[in-house]
């Protein structure tokens, strides 16, 4: 996920992806909806997560664990510097809330890219699984 998403990309591709989905068998289309039923994520609960400013927290509900594990031991390992006297500190933690805010701000695009990652993936999967059968 790339922190700089171009939101007029997004929508593009979300788009070409309907079309697609539009274009296949019924049949497909209702596997693949059921599928995504499954997967896709809610922006909301992103930005709820987000919002708690518990660092990484958002991170795990897209099933990211290694970068939230990480921005949770960055800040935490920021705070205690601070809590420590050390001024870096501060700007670790800083540094982390900025980037939480500013992902905050942008869940809702963030989420729509995600979501656009997983349906392209399902619409493979399904399709490789049709293609194998009619084969």
């Amino acid at each position: 996920m790339s922190y700089f998403i171009d939101k007029q990309e997004v929508v593009e591709k979300e788009e070409a992806l309907r079309v697609a989905i539009r274009g296949l068998p019924d049949a497909t289309r209702k596997q693949i909806f059921g599928l995504c039923n499954q997967q896709l994520k809610d922006p909301d609960t992103y930005a709820a997560l987000n919002y708690a400013l518990v660092a990484g927290l958002h991170h795990i509900y897209l099933g990211k664990w290694l970068r939230a594990l990480i921005e949770l031991l960055v800040f935490i390992m920021g705070i205690l510097l601070a809590i420590n006297g050390a001024s870096i500190g501060f700007l670790i933690a800083g540094v982390i809330v900025i980037i939480e805010i500013y992902e905050l701000f942008r869940s809702q695009i963030i989420i729509q890219d995600f979501n656009n990652q997983v349906t392209e993936k399902i619409i493979s999967q399904v399709q490789g699984k049709d293609s194998a059968i009619t084969k």
